[in-house]
């Protein structure tokens, strides 16, 4: 059974880590103007692109349409291009732009700093432990939630 104390810490990140003024002081300090809906795909464009919007929807567990619309956003902002799929020329696939990295490499900064502000007073050591061990909480969670990723 979970400590208790350790299962209400997890409920209180996960929660106050899903609000939306986290990801909005995010994007301000990132000096980024972005839906915060579109930030995921994005990210996920630049990280996996060439991708389809079949693919990327399972990955951000979205339907097929609403990814496309989102992705449709993403492309009118320049943040990616869709072009054919060289194997399939039926499929589109979507592609970070210089300026769909840069953005990315914006927020990835300030997410950074904003861990750096975090992380202010804890030792080196401290950081390093608690480093690997959300790392292995957060593998475990994810195998008993995607067991075929």
């Amino acid at each position: 059974m979970a400590n208790d104390d350790f299962y209400e810490a997890w409920l209180d990140a996960v929660s106050r880590g899903s609000r939306p003024k986290l990801f909005d002081l995010l994007l301000r300090r990132a000096g980024v103007t972005l839906d915060r809906a579109l930030f995921p795909l994005l990210a996920r464009v630049q990280m996996l692109g060439p991708i389809g919007v079949t693919d990327l929807a399972g990955l951000v567990d979205l339907n097929h349409s609403t990814v496309s619309r989102e992705l449709a956003k993403l492309e009118q902002r320049g943040l990616i291009t869709r072009r054919p799929a060289p194997h399939d020329h039926r499929v589109k696939v979507a592609e970070a732009t210089p300026q769909g990295h840069e953005t990315v490499a914006a927020i990835n900064q300030a997410r950074r700093r904003l861990l750096d502000e975090v992380f202010e007073g804890w030792s080196e050591e401290e950081q390093r432990v608690f480093g690997q061990l959300y790392r292995r909480f957060s593998d475990r969670m994810h195998g008993l939630a995607y067991p075929e990723d």
